[in-house]
């Protein structure tokens, strides 16, 4: 059975520039496929709101993976353009994810600038963040490693490989620098190995709020 990590196990955590670019359009990752009404909304890639906020649409874990961890390299603390009314608004570094969707990561993701990842409104399930086998046959050991903040609100983080089910070696959030600070509110943590949190510097700070 899928081990749960509740906040009582969460105490048991092992502690251990900006760019100036516009960018208009995020490139496809993927061959849009017909069908397919029921389920996560798909089918927009990525869509820049008024507030420089970005929604980024799943990961179907064949054509299209790393789709939150590209979206965050590509726009975070840059200038946007917003879909709707073609503005050049600052990216204001929060990352939404439609409920339901799944996201895919294959190697490890080092977030150099604080970010906010959260489930769109509404009651659907929370969008699933996962490890995933490369094209080697290789899971990422530490799913993220942040060298600056986080928050996380109302995201499932799964450490089991969505391959073939293993949790091998795996640690979830790994604070390397001083004085970072992870939150998570309203998420789900589940199938860990190691760690789900580890901390190789001091005076970084973890919360979690209604885990």
């Amino acid at each position: 059975m899928k081990k749960i990590i509740s906040i009582f196990a969460v105490l048991a955590i092992l502690f251990a520039s900006q760019g100036c670019n516009i960018i208009d359009h995020h490139p496809a990752y993927f061959e849009e496929e017909e069908g397919g009404d029921e389920g996560p909304m798909t089918g927009f890639d990525i869509i820049i709101n008024e507030d420089g906020s970005v929604l980024v649409e799943g990961d179907d874990g064949v054509k299209r993976v790393n789709s939150l961890t590209k979206a965050i390299t590509d726009y975070a603390d840059k200038n946007v353009v917003t879909t709707e009314g073609k503005k050049t608004v600052p990216c204001n570094n929060v990352f939404i994810l439609p409920r339901g969707a799944s996201y895919y990561i294959d190697t490890k993701y080092t977030v150099t600038t604080s970010v906010t990842i959260k489930a769109a409104e509404g009651n659907g399930a929370r969008p699933k963040i996962q490890r995933l086998k490369d094209v080697t046959g290789t899971s990422p050991s530490d799913l993220l490693i942040l060298n600056k903040n986080m928050t996380m609100e109302s995201i499932h983080v799964s450490l089991e490989d969505a391959a073939d089910g293993l949790m091998t070696g795996s640690t979830g959030i790994r604070l390397k620098k001083a004085g970072i600070t992870f939150s998570a509110v309203d998420c789900l943590f589940e199938c860990v190995e190691k760690a789900f949190v580890r901390c190789d510097a001091s005076k970084n700070k973890i919360l979690f709020i209604d885990c």
